[in-house]
């Protein structure tokens, strides 16, 4: 199965999508925001980071970046809260790696299957 983070402000939403994909087998780690998150990454490479745009200190979009430089094959899939609409995401997709893109309240069976077919994308691209 796969090494994933969630990378998201909310610990509640934290604590649902390790829970969930825990239960499918897969290895999750949380961090609380950008910094957070890419210094666990640089121990150890994720196969796939949830990355929500909106958090305090450094944003998605800046972490989206920064482990799209050191880690190009992460696969990454946007969470947001914010109507789709709202933010320039396509500059998130003009770089390599499957991008996703989750808009809140998120589901397990929406959680699920988007994290699976990132993971299919992934391999399949390999």
């Amino acid at each position: 199965m796969a090494r994933i983070i969630v990378i998201d402000d909310e610990a509640g939403f934290r604590e649902f999508v390790r829970v969930t994909l825990e239960e499918q087998g897969h290895q999750v780690e949380e961090a609380k925001d950008g910094f957070e998150a890419l210094a666990i990454c640089e121990r150890e490479p994720v196969d796939l980071a949830l990355v929500d745009l909106i958090m305090p200190r450094k944003d998605g979009v800046k972490t989206i970046e920064e482990l799209r430089a050191a880690h190009e094959q992460t696969s990454i899939i946007v969470v947001t809260g914010a109507a789709p609409g709202r933010w320039p995401l396509r500059m998130l997709y003009d770089r390599p790696g499957a991008v996703h893109m989750l808009v809140k309240p998120v589901t397990a069976e929406m959680l699920v299957g988007t994290v699976a077919e990132a993971l299919a994308e992934r391999t399949t691209s390999a």
